[in-house]
């Protein structure tokens, strides 16, 4: 019995420790990169920037881009309905355990233009 409970806490500890893992700060290492189409560009919780994106129903942030002078309506101008360059940062938590999220390091336009470029 006091193995199946030490099993146990050792679980949710793990578990405890990846979900509060924060998102590491990009590098060309933990990235890769992503072609998709933007459906659409909307602010999400926390000042987030939210893409919605056509492939697999996937979305992808960048945290507290409107902090960082992102424009939600410039952004749809420019992304909506086109194929873009995504580079996404490798990172995993139990909370989305499926990656339907993804935190974004760069943005880059069809046309070359960098929109957003967090990478060290």
């Amino acid at each position: 019995m006091k193995n199946i409970l030490f099993g146990i806490g050792v679980c949710v500890l793990f578990l405890l420790i990846k979900i509060f893992t924060p998102v590491p700060t990009p590098t060309d290492k933990n990235t890769f990169s992503v072609s998709d189409k933007v459906v659409n560009v909307f602010e999400g919780p926390g000042y987030d920037v939210v893409f919605k994106l056509e492939s697999d129903n996937k979305y992808a942030y960048i945290n507290r881009g409107l902090q960082q002078g992102l424009n939600i309506d410039e952004l749809n101008q420019k992304l909506k309905g086109k194929e873009t360059h995504f580079k996404f940062i490798k990172h995993w938590t139990p909370l989305d355990w499926n990656k339907t999220t993804e935190s974004i390091a760069s943005i880059e336009t069809p046309e070359g233009e960098i929109l957003f470029d967090r990478i060290n």
